[in-house]
């Protein structure tokens, strides 16, 4: 995230010469390039720290299918608290990754941007997109859950179904 943050400073001279990004960019009284820029920018960087707790829910199903967890499940730890656990992991997980990677950019931000950047613009945006990363990770349990009734559908190889 420091390489984003680095080219704040020079972002006037960056897209003085790029006419599709001026378009993109429209003016807009009151706001500056910098805060039209930064939640574009939050858009990758989002889907960037949607990776480790998209990481964090798979490790479960890796961990079944490994066989590794049949000694947790043969005790009195039910699979819906098992899976709610990882869940709960993967959504705190997915908080700290969207903090760190905003505090990332507004740090390095701060320091090549004259007059400093506002927290306020850099965390909003970050945590803008915390809502499509806790739907991506509930999809990623639906898929989960759905995978023992319909697993057979995603077999590619016929030696895997038998």
């Amino acid at each position: 995230m420091p390489s984003y943050g680095s080219v704040l400073g020079d972002l006037e001279t960056f897209f003085s010469d790029n006419e599709s990004m001026k378009r993109f960019l429209r003016p807009v009284d009151g706001v500056s390039l910098l805060e039209r820029f930064i939640p574009m920018l939050m858009i990758v960087i989002s889907l960037l720290a949607t990776v480790p707790p998209i990481m964090a829910i798979n490790k479960l199903h890796g961990e079944e299918k490994k066989e590794r967890i049949v000694h947790l499940l043969g005790r009195s730890i039910s699979r819906t608290k098992l899976l709610g656990s990882y869940f709960i992991l993967s959504v705190v997980n997915g908080l700290v990754m969207l903090a760190l990677a905003a505090f990332g950019l507004w740090s390095v931000g701060t320091t090549v941007v004259e007059g400093g950047l506002s927290a306020e613009i850099i965390f909003g945006a970050g945590f803008s997109y915390y809502p499509a990363m806790l739907v991506m990770l509930s999809l990623a349990v639906l898929l989960i859950g759905l995978y023992p009734l319909f697993g057979f559908m995603f077999c590619i190889p016929l030696s895997c179904c038998i």
